[in-house]
């Protein structure tokens, strides 16, 4: 994957300030193709994993494979960082992209699809958690059927309804990656999940927050624009704020 631009990035992030979760990783989604961007509703339509797969992509080719993540101890509250790699958090996309999920059940004959970040968006506005995801898997419902019959989701039983979320995530695990944690201080141990979108949101914040500061302070000393400023690349844009700042 080729790094977009630094205008783009800038770009990027001037649009998801104000965006949510779900709107947020479609325009980071948007930065692995700034070349020939695809239509917004292509790339909404990508199941979660994928989604989230060319995001760790991406990702690497902003930053690199290693990464540092900060979580609090389950049970004393001491902060933990945690070294992770792309490379290891991305998961083989599959040899063929699932269309249509069906399994049988006692009570009904199922088909579901992958979600989606539509579907999520749709499920985030609904109020709790437990009722998001219920609207959620009533979104990835192809067919319930007994005989000839629909059964509603409403109709499901407990036993239908955890079984069908399971068959969702075992066919797209990318979509809901966990990392293991160990605490040396409590001897605690569990799974935490790690969320690629809010991961490299705060990274480009943060990266956008010293790229403006260094566009105010060279474009201060020597009168070039922001375009100026960013054609000159990493290198050097910081050998000559060593001689501003010197």
């Amino acid at each position: 994957m080729i790094a977009p631009s630094a205008a783009d990035m800038l770009t990027a992030w001037e649009w998801g300030r104000s965006q949510g979760p779900v709107a947020r990783g479609l325009t980071l989604l948007r930065l692995t193709c700034v070349a020939e961007p695809p239509p917004l509703d292509a790339l909404a339509m990508l199941s979660i994993g994928e989604r989230d797969r060319q995001l760790l992509m991406l990702r690497e080719a902003l930053f690199g494979d290693s990464m540092t993540s900060v979580v609090s101890c389950e049970h004393c509250g001491q902060a933990l960082e945690l070294e992770l790699s792309t490379r290891d958090l991305r998961l083989p996309p599959p040899l063929e992209a699932p269309q249509s999920l069906a399994f049988t059940h006692p009570d009904a004959e199922i088909r579901l699809r992958l979600p989606n970040s539509r579907d999520l968006e749709a499920a985030a506005a609904v109020g709790s958690v437990e009722e998001g995801a219920s609207a959620l898997l009533r979104l990835c419902v192809v067919s319930a059927k007994r005989g000839t019959e629909d059964v509603p989701i409403e109709q499901w039983s407990p036993q239908l309804s955890s079984e069908a979320a399971n068959v969702l995530v075992t066919a797209d695990p990318q979509a809901d990656l966990t990392v293991c944690v160990a605490c040396p201080a409590s001897a605690a141990s569990w799974s935490a999940p790690f969320d690629i979108v809010s991961f490299l949101w705060t990274e480009l914040d943060g990266w956008a927050n010293r790229i403006l500061w260094e566009v105010h302070t060279l474009a201060s000393a020597y009168g070039w624009n922001e375009q100026e400023v960013l054609s000159l690349g990493p290198v050097r844009r910081g050998e000559y704020l060593q001689r501003v700042l010197a």
